[in-house]
């Protein structure tokens, strides 16, 4: 299967074998009929990327946001934060529920992960802070019929 894009920018073709923990890189090209031959030698599949590709995830990371990720308690109180890349992050709320948590989890893991997962995009932990209360309070009135 070959993977697509659609742009004006300049094209390069990756070459690739496998798939999940077998995945690959074998070889790139900027053009197609290299990368055709390279793919039949290797018996892999040929991906096509816009070069110089930035999603929005690698924009803000560059301009300086993080992705911050809050574990509260019911009561609104933080339980863990951690920061990490903006790419790996969907800003959201998730509520855990005895039935959302997988089983391996313990009792104390429940305890420790607390009962919102709320991810953010700020520039700095005071700021994430600030947007994952926020999120989380207009979360929890859309949940109880307030708005």
């Amino acid at each position: 299967m070959t993977h697509k894009v659609h742009t004006t920018m300049k094209t390069i073709y990756i070459v690739t074998t496998g798939d999940c923990e077998d995945y690959q890189t074998c070889a790139v090209f900027d053009n197609e009929r290299q990368a055709k031959k390279a793919a039949e030698f290797y018996g892999g599949e040929i991906e096509e990327w816009p070069l110089n590709y930035e999603d929005e995830g690698m924009k803000l990371f560059r301009e300086g946001t993080k992705g911050h990720v809050f574990y509260f308690d019911d009561n609104s109180n933080v339980v863990k934060s951690y920061q990490t890349v903006p790419f790996h992050l969907t800003p959201s709320v998730r509520e855990f529920t005895d039935e959302s948590f997988p089983s391996q989890y313990s009792e104390m893991d429940k305890k420790n992960h607390g009962r919102y997962r709320v991810e953010v995009f700020a520039r700095d932990e005071e700021h994430a802070m600030k947007l994952a209360t926020e999120k989380l309070t207009q979360y929890k009135a859309q949940q109880a019929g307030v708005c």
